[in-house]
């Protein structure tokens, strides 16, 4: 958390249901949106596409647990 605080961005991998939040995932991941306010090229537009605030226990049912910082490391 550290490194979102020192301006690094995090792309994460999640299911594709992410987009509404409401449902079980079949499975975890397949799906790279830039987190934890997302921008979803593939997301509906005007409710889930860009600036979307997903809730940490939303975005953990969806998220496989991999994903990229981007940007140069803190210090």
């Amino acid at each position: 958390m550290s490194q979102l605080h020192a301006g690094r961005l995090a792309m994460l991998s999640v299911h594709p249901g992410v987009r509404s939040g409401d449902t079980e995932p079949p499975h975890r991941g397949g799906h790279l949106v830039l987190a934890v306010t997302i921008h979803n090229p593939s997301g509906w537009h005007g409710a889930s596409q860009e600036l979307v605030d997903v809730p940490r226990p939303v975005l953990r049912r969806y998220s496989a647990g991999r994903g990229v910082l981007l940007g140069r490391p803190a210090g």
